[in-house]
């Protein structure tokens, strides 16, 4: 500790003080220097400098020598910035240590003396870079007097040159005045991050002293706090250190409170050496860009997703092409001319490899050469290769939380290339080929060097809930458009919720539906990655939510339409586990919103289309179970507008369930009879302007629960 008695000199301090530095300086390292130490020291450095600019005496009047310690001093304030606030930030351990020390001083108050200091340094290290730069610009320019440019007169201290002197002196290329200029800013940037932080501790803190003396019954609002997700209470420590450029907005540095008067002369002076900088490069000729060539690409047709950009000249070149027939499917795609099933159209026929165009490099033909494969095909490699790789992976391996940040990393950057190149189609083929729907050919090359096994198809998704749910918050952002964010959930979170049914899994598997393992599977529960990605969808994207993620899940035949008129449609439903979790998104504050609510019920109800005149035949849409009738009820309670075809077929269902030939089960069951009396509670003057009041008492009257008389009294008001 610096010695604080009155006897010893200021000569005596300063030695001490260099001695000091001298053997902190052994190791290279000034990060770990105490704050009180290395206010010390920057003191005694700042009086350096100083005692540098102060005039010489009389008698020799002669020019001032330069000060050699300058260039020396301002390398070890640069190494103090760089180690103490900077380079020290990037560490995780003290990214804990600053969170932890956030919370004690968010509790115990944020107004304390550690705040003080290091602005305190920071001030010295300002103070020592300004100092530098005006005994470098008086050394330079010479008989430079007391600053009076621009209408400003400096204060007797501050013996300031005036900044208009500098202009033909090259000081923007000066060593010692682009190391001040670095020092100054990063000291100004580091004052307005600290000043930040400690105004949003203050607010913290007085939130806090406020929510203490609140007199709070609702046990809700009294433990709100814990139900906020862990990931929003460590930002709440590390936001303004982790993103200055939105916090420190509007915050004034302790340099520009202090030192409002060098600070001006300084952005003057910055100003004037920018503007040097600049007439100092090399100005291009017109010359010299005579013979230069461009090529201008321009693909035939742009579109982003919904909205068509095609030009004119883009519709003439459409009309020359109009000889081919283009054919529009959505199982087929560029890439599947690789697939061995693929059928080739005569009208569009297929350059061979034996063509003049696979050899139009060369005039003989070479076996060996690799034909020239599309931006799409490269995409597509890629894509089949990362999925080989997740399938590859042991559970414990994949489930690691650094083989998932880098799995997020490689999906985002290939939907960015596909969205370019293909747009939503783009991003459905990449989840395709992700999930096992397309076969990708990797070529001989590949597929000897790998191991058999992983040429094989397996039909597992390679993803697991906690790697979707972060794909996802990178992926979906404010920016991105409802085609390409249901094309993500459809291929992306809706294989979740298929792992989540076995009858499901075995459908798009292409796996017998009869066996006896998948008959006795119930299915899993959903995990509370999967549950806090659905809310989170639920409530920022729920409308390609529903269209992408619950409709498909509730009704298979939405997802796959190909097993309409198979076996699959009858002996698929909904388990219970995805019935409580899509039960879980209608109640609490992340329910989904009512026209949200609207559009579930009208996609999981038949149309008159699908119903059909042949009342034998199963109903299409939603299988009404002990498990979905519930959800169903919810969706009815929230009261959504819906069509007067949705409440048709709701009547329609509820009058079929309850027919002569229907099984007898429905006309004993709680859950159907609370489905029945809450339709005809929220819904009965629709009911009635469809006439089906009659239908509805006939079906009512076969009902054997208690609540059968509360509804035919309800359905007689009606009538």
């Amino acid at each position: 500790m610096l010695c604080e008695n009155d006897d010893i000199t200021a000569d005596s301090k300063h030695n001490h003080t260099m001695k000091r530095l001298a053997a902190h300086l052994n190791d290279g390292s000034v990060d770990l220097f105490p704050a009180y130490e290395l206010e010390a020291i920057l003191h005694a450095l700042a009086n350096e400098c100083n005692r540098a600019r102060d005039p010489p005496p009389l008698k020799r009047a002669r020019g001032r020598p330069a000060n050699n310690n300058l260039h020396s001093i301002l390398k070890f304030v640069e190494r103090v910035i760089r180690q103490r606030y900077v380079k020290r930030s990037k560490c995780r351990n003290a990214e804990d240590d600053d969170f932890l020390d956030d919370e004690l001083k968010r509790y115990f108050g944020a107004r304390d003396l550690s705040f003080r200091i290091e602005e305190d340094i920071l001030s010295l290290a300002f103070e020592i870079a300004m100092d530098a730069v005006v005994q470098r610009v008086a050394d330079v320019v010479p008989n430079t007097s007391t600053s009076t440019d621009d209408g400003i007169t400096s204060d007797k201290d501050q013996n300031l040159p005036p900044v208009q002197s500098i202009i033909g002196n090259n000081l923007h290329s000066d060593g010692i005045i682009k190391t001040a200029l670095q020092i100054i800013d990063s000291a100004v940037l580091i004052s307005r991050r600290l000043k930040a932080k400690l105004d949003k501790l203050q607010q913290a803190q007085r939130e806090r002293q406020n929510l203490s003396n609140a007199n709070i019954t609702d046990k809700r609002k009294k433990y709100e706090h814990l139900l906020k997700p862990t990931k929003q209470r460590h930002c709440t420590g590390q936001q303004h250190a982790k993103d200055p450029a939105t916090t420190c907005v509007g915050v004034i540095s302790i340099m520009e409170e202090n030192y409002p008067q060098q600070w001006d002369w300084f952005c003057r002076l910055r100003t004037t050496i920018e503007e040097q900088t600049l007439a100092s490069q090399p100005a291009a000729t017109s010359a010299s860009c005579v013979d230069m060539n461009f090529v201008i690409v321009r693909r035939r047709i742009e579109t982003l997703d919904d909205i068509s950009l095609s030009s004119a000249d883009s519709d003439d070149e459409m009309h020359e092409d109009s000889g081919m027939s283009i054919t529009i499917k959505r199982e087929l795609y560029p890439c599947d001319l690789l697939k061995p099933d693929t059928k080739e159209d005569p009208s569009n026929p297929i350059p061979k490899p034996e063509s003049e165009l696979a050899h139009a490099a060369s005039n003989e033909p070479t076996p060996n050469m690799v034909e020239p494969v599309s931006p799409l095909e490269q995409l597509d490699l890629e894509t089949y290769q990362l999925r080989l790789v997740l399938l590859d992976m042991p559970p414990s391996e994949s489930s690691s939380a650094e083989v998932g940040r880098h799995t997020v990393g490689e999906i985002v950057a290939l939907l960015g290339r596909y969205g370019e190149l293909d747009g939503a189609a783009g991003i459905t083929r990449c989840g395709d080929i992700l999930g096992g729907g397309i076969t990708i050919d990797a070529g001989p090359v590949e597929i000897d060097d790998m191991d058999p096994r992983r040429t094989a198809i397996i039909n597992r998704f390679p993803l697991n809930d906690a790697t979707v749910s972060s794909l996802a918050t990178a992926f979906l952002t404010d920016a991105t458009g409802a085609l390409r964010a249901n094309a993500f959930l459809r291929s992306f979170v809706l294989p979740l919720m298929i792992e989540m049914n076995p009858i499901a899994r075995a459908i798009a598997a292409g796996t017998a539906v009869c066996d006896e393992n998948v008959a006795s599977d119930q299915g899993k529960p959903a995990s509370r990655s999967l549950t806090s990605l659905l809310a989170t969808l639920s409530r920022e994207r729920p409308m390609e939510c529903v269209v992408s993620v619950l409709i498909p899940s509730l009704t298979m035949t939405k997802c796959i339409p190909s097993i309409a008129s198979s076996e699959s449609m009858s002996s698929f439903e909904p388990t219970r586990f995805q019935c409580e979790l899509v039960s879980s998104v209608l109640r609490g504050k992340d329910a989904l919103s009512v026209p949200a609510i609207a559009l579930l019920v009208g996609g999981v109800m038949p149309t008159k289309e699908e119903i059909g005149t042949d009342a034998s035949s199963p109903l299409p849409g939603m299988k009404w179970t002990e498990s979905t009738m519930p959800v169903l009820t919810a969706c009815l309670n929230h009261r959504p507008s819906l069509p007067d075809d949705v409440v048709a077929a709701l009547a329609d269902g509820i009058s079929r369930r309850l027919s002569p030939n229907a099984p007898a089960s429905m006309t004993r069951s709680i859950k159907f009879s609370t489905l029945f009396h809450t339709f005809v509670a929220r819904y009965g003057s629709q009911v009635k302007s469809a006439r089906m009041v009659e239908p509805l008492l006939d079906s009512a009257a076969r009902l054997r629960t208690f609540m059968s008389k509360s509804i035919c009294l309800a359905l007689k008001k009606l009538s």
